[in-house]
């Protein structure tokens, strides 16, 4: 396969398998749950369910990263294109100053020296946080913090820390057992993805653009669902 001139929409894609795991558990043929359940303990599917909502987690937050990216590369590159011909330009159209300086123009003096976009990295844009701030100065649109207070704690307070603890878990037990019943048991599903889902379409609405439909639902697979396995005893150590 030739995927040299393949352009992949990693926003879409990593929103899309967030999605896809609200599915279902397909069960031995004649097994029924309650039996399984006497049979085997709740640990095998409460490991399905931690899987399940890792995926979503993850996903949902590398989605953001993925978006998040895209446009900072775009900014970073064109502040740095405009920048070498600013002055030239400046002398023969005065106009352009006022409508550069306060986007782009503020950003290269801040980041666009970074000889290599992913040296980045080793400045305060390193954290996704400020990325995202950061994008919504160059575009001189409104901050989600400014807009929806509610949706950038969530982000904050919960898919940010979800996603810190299943890449980077905690040994300690009893921080590890909070977590997790934060994880299963406190907060929904589909609240990790529709988090990635708002902040998105929050630039979407300020530049007035409209929004895809593959923000809001898959478009392009779905999975079926996930196989048990019978007697695996997976999780029967944990």
């Amino acid at each position: 396969m030739d995927i040299s001139n393949i352009n992949f929409r990693l926003t879409q894609l990593y929103l899309e398998m967030a999605r896809s795991v609200f599915t279902e558990v397909h069960l031995p043929e004649k097994k029924a749950k309650e039996r399984i359940l006497a049979e085997e303990g709740i640990a095998p599917f409460a490991g399905i369910s931690f899987l399940i909502t890792s995926v979503t987690v993850i996903y949902s937050y590398l989605a953001l990263e993925a978006f998040a990216n895209y446009h900072l590369y775009k900014i970073w590159e064109d502040s740095r294109r405009v920048n070498k011909s600013f002055e030239e330009l400046k002398r023969k159209d005065p106009k352009l100053v006022e409508k550069w300086i306060p986007t782009y123009g503020n950003f290269f003096q801040d980041y666009g020296k970074v000889d290599r976009f992913e040296n980045l990295k080793l400045t305060d844009l390193r954290d996704l946080d400020k990325r995202i701030k950061v994008i919504c100065e160059a575009y001189r649109i409104r901050k989600i913090q400014d807009v929806d207070t509610k949706l950038w704690q969530e982000f904050k307070g919960l898919l940010e820390k979800a996603r810190h603890f299943l890449v980077h878990p905690f040994p300690d037990p009893s921080k590890f057992q909070d977590m997790m019943n934060i994880i299963l048991v406190e907060k929904k599903l589909g609240q990790y993805v529709q988090i990635a889902q708002d902040i998105i379409k929050h630039f979407y609405a300020e530049k007035g653009q409209e929004v895809p439909d593959w923000v809001e639902k898959n478009t392009l697979f779905s999975i079926k669902g996930f196989e048990y396995l019978h007697n695996n005893n997976c999780c029967s150590k944990l």
